[in-house]
């Protein structure tokens, strides 16, 4: 392939992340730092980029996800789409049986829910994953993350 044929297939841009809850999303001010960049090679995906509130809305409420993505996921249920873990992640209070959260992308859509994974345990096995819920938030809500995915 031609190096100026290469070149148009990766194209990139910024976006704006946006929080909120699966039940009630919420309407939050954001920081000065709040941003997102994307990068796409191909159906290869790469986002990045900080989510930061300034004033959170005390009504969002469910599972929490981030919307806004450039392109919306693959449609395959075989093929999960996660993030790196998400850090540092203030605000956040993870249950006593994991120890990061993760970004985890809905097939067929430019939205990521949020989940608690990874298990604390003496082996160091996992426990699995749980829905991460806005009730376990106890202030603003800050956090970098990096996710990589597959587009149709």
């Amino acid at each position: 392939m031609s190096r100026s044929r290469l070149i148009r297939a990766t194209s990139s841009g910024t976006f704006t992340p946006v929080l909120e809850g699966v039940t009630t999303a919420g309407t939050h001010t954001y920081g000065a730092m709040h941003h997102g960049f994307w990068q796409r090679s191909g159906a290869l995906v790469r986002c990045s980029g900080i989510v930061q509130l300034a004033t959170r809305d005390g009504l969002m409420a469910g599972q929490l996800r981030v919307t806004g993505f450039p392109f919306a996921a693959l449609n395959d249920a075989n093929k999960p789409q996660h993030s790196t873990p998400l850090r540092p992640v203030a605000a956040l209070n993870l249950s006593a049986n994991y120890a990061f959260a993760i970004l985890s992308m809905l097939h067929n859509d430019t939205r990521a829910t949020m989940w608690e994974m990874g298990g604390r345990t003496d082996t160091g096995a996992g426990s699995g994953i749980a829905g991460l819920d806005a009730a376990t938030a106890t202030g603003l809500i800050n956090f970098n993350f990096d996710i990589e995915y597959r587009v149709a």
